[in-house]
This record gives C-alpha cells, structure tokens and sequence, in this order.
C-alpha cells in the first residue's frame, strides 16, 4: 500500500470517491462499472491508488480492436452530428433542470444521443438563438415511425446534401418551413420502414 492510503481512513476515502464522482456528475458525466468497482476497492483498501491508476491506464491504452475507431482516424459521427451538449450543458443552456432535459429526449422534444459508454448528449444544431429548433419534435415524431435511431435522425437533419436548396434539412426548420422538412421527413421514413 502507498503512503497515502496508511494515512486516509476508510471514511476519508469513501468521502474523496463521493466528491470525485459528484463532480464528474456536475460535467454530465457518469461513472462507469469499472470505475465503481475500482473505487469499492479502493474505498475497502483491496487497492492503493497507485494500482487502480496503472489499471486504468493499461484498460485504456491496449491496442484496439480490428475496425475500431482510433486517435488517428477520428469517429466520423462527430463530423456527422457536430458539437454536441452534455446534459448538464444543456440544461445550462435552456434554463431548465437535468431531469427536464432528459425528459425532453425521451419524449422526443430533444434530439438525445446514447454513447456506447452511456453518456448522454444532445446535438448543438437543435438549437437556433438559444432555443429549440420550431417544429422540431414533429419532426422527431414523423422520423421514429421509420427507424427508432436518434442516431440516424441527426445524420437526416444535419449533414449536408449536395443537390439540395438549402443542404441541410436542419436549415428547412431555422427557415420555418416546417411542412417541407414534414413532407421530407414522412417520404424517408416510409422508406427507412420499408
């Protein structure tokens, strides 16, 4: 065991994982499986922190997988979607609470992604001078009967088609042209459902 650990008591370091997952939470984050296990252990002293920060290291530095995205060849849907909010940011940005904000994704209000490490984030097009997009969850709404992927929704709205005036379907709604993204949106979602 470190120095550092002969010295913190049991309650010391259950009150530094409690503060240091709070603040991860404050940024929108959340913790992990693996980081709750490491911080039981660590709380429980099964393991110094010393130990727990090698492991962290060596999880998140292996060699990846065939196919995976890497450092060098950035994940293409961040070019797809563009800025995105944390929750926290988000509802910063509305003025509204962490819970209204993901009530708004789940009632399709919101364009609301899932990360496959479950972070949650909202697309920065969705919103226009500070507020949502006009017409938005109509939008939403038409597009879930074809696909049930938030995913696929931000790629319709955001990325640019080139023979398209405007390119982007996002651009229709800042517009207020909301009967032509609705019109757009039921034609691709009958194919998507097709």
């Amino acid at each position: 065991m470190g120095n550092d650990d002969h010295v913190r008591t049991r309650e010391e370091r259950l009150d530094g994982v409690l503060e240091a997952f709070h603040s991860c939470r404050l940024d929108g984050l959340a913790p992990t499986r693996d980081a709750i296990r490491d911080a039981w252990n660590y709380i429980e002293g099964r393991r110094t922190l010393n130990e727990l920060i090698e492991d962290v290291r060596r999880r998140h530095t292996r060699k990846p997988e065939k196919g995976a995205v890497t450092a060098e060849e950035p994940n293409p849907w961040a070019e797809i979607v563009g800025p995105c909010y944390t929750v926290t940011s988000m509802a910063r940005t509305l003025g509204r609470t962490e819970a209204e904000v993901m009530e708004a994704g789940n009632d399709l209000r919101l364009i609301m992604l899932r990360t496959e490490d479950g972070v949650y984030l909202f697309p920065v097009f969705q919103l226009h001078d500070g507020e949502v997009v006009a017409g938005l969850s109509d939008v939403l709404l038409v597009l879930q009967t074809g696909v049930s992927s938030p995913w696929t929704w931000a790629q319709w709205l955001n990325v640019a088609v080139p023979e398209a005036d405007p390119p982007r379907n996002i651009t229709l709604l800042y517009e207020g042209r909301l009967e032509e993204v609705i019109r757009k949106a039921k034609h691709d979602a009958w194919a998507w459902g097709s």
